[in-house]
């Protein structure tokens, strides 16, 4: 007597492995399957990579500059526990507003002379951007000290 179709189906999908300890065969089409997934990833990321070199210069600062927010975002969800604990007042902002204070200045050293022929009237305008940068720290620094609080 033959199995039907939804007998041998259940059969393929249910693992042979002991489930109680964990232990699962090994299966023949996974690593032609990885392999597949992974040379495919790729080459997309090759492309990705070889299309933002071909843009130039500013989209590559914008990947990076997006990739540095995402890891210090997660890097303030994992102190984030510990802020709500203490009760830090204050602790959501400060740190974001010291990113942006940093990341603004590098990149404006970075960029500038290419955004200084795009844009002639910035040069006027941001002649002195070092001392700017420092008056931000100042007011950071201030901000933070006049945030805490005696126990």
């Amino acid at each position: 007597r033959q199995p039907n179709m939804s007998t041998q189906r259940r059969k393929l999908r249910e693992p042979k492995g002991n489930r109680m300890s964990g232990e699962m065969p090994e299966q023949k089409d996974k690593p032609k399957s990885d392999l597949l997934v992974r040379a495919s990833t790729t080459m997309v990321m090759i492309v990705a990579f070889l299309v933002l070199v071909y843009f130039g210069q500013v989209p590559a600062v914008v990947l990076v500059a997006l990739c540095q927010v995402q890891m210090f975002r997660e890097i303030l969800r994992i102190g984030n526990v510990e802020r709500k604990e203490r009760k830090i007042s204050g602790f959501g902002a400060l740190p974001w507003y010291f990113l942006t204070i940093t990341m603004f200045f590098f990149y404006w050293r970075a960029l500038r002379r290419p955004l200084i022929k795009t844009f002639p009237y910035l040069e006027d305008l941001l002649k002195h951007y070092t001392f700017a940068f420092f008056c931000f720290y100042v007011i950071g620094f201030m901000s933070f000290v006049t945030s805490l609080r005696p126990k």
